[in-house]
């Protein structure tokens, strides 16, 4: 027996959404509307197509109008799905983490947070979510 989506209304395609699955096969669409749905709600992608449930999944594609297969049939290695991601990002605001992201941080760390007493504690606190 299926579970039942515990937020559902997390898991609704929007109308300008909907506007970003045109011309798109049917595969191409269940794939960038299960990522666009898992990012927004996430905060992240998915790692393996296991991880987003089936419920989700048969969600969606109703919403859509696209057989459940289209999403087993997803290339993970690909284009495609790369593609998807990174118009994902743009659409959403986000960007990949670059070497200077990543030098502002270690710097924010250092300057800011170390010389309030290094405590892994303080440290996730600082930090929030980033950690999980």
């Amino acid at each position: 027996m299926a579970h039942p989506l515990i937020h559902p209304e997390e898991w609704l395609i929007l109308p300008e959404e909907e506007r970003l699955l045109t011309n798109r096969t049917p595969r191409g669409r269940l794939g960038f509307a299960v990522l666009l749905n898992f990012f927004q709600v996430k905060g992240r992608f998915p790692n393996r197509q296991g991880e987003v449930g089936k419920d989700i999944v048969t969600s969606i594609a109703e919403q859509i109008g696209v057989p459940v297969e289209a999403w087993y049939a997803l290339d993970w290695e690909g284009r495609t799905i790369k593609r998807h991601r990174a118009d994902i990002r743009e659409w959403c605001g986000f960007r990949e983490v670059t070497l200077s992201d990543l030098e502002n941080f270690r710097r924010w760390l250092i300057e800011e947070i170390i010389p309030q007493g290094y405590r892994a504690d303080r440290v996730r606190e600082a930090l929030g979510d980033c950690l999980t």
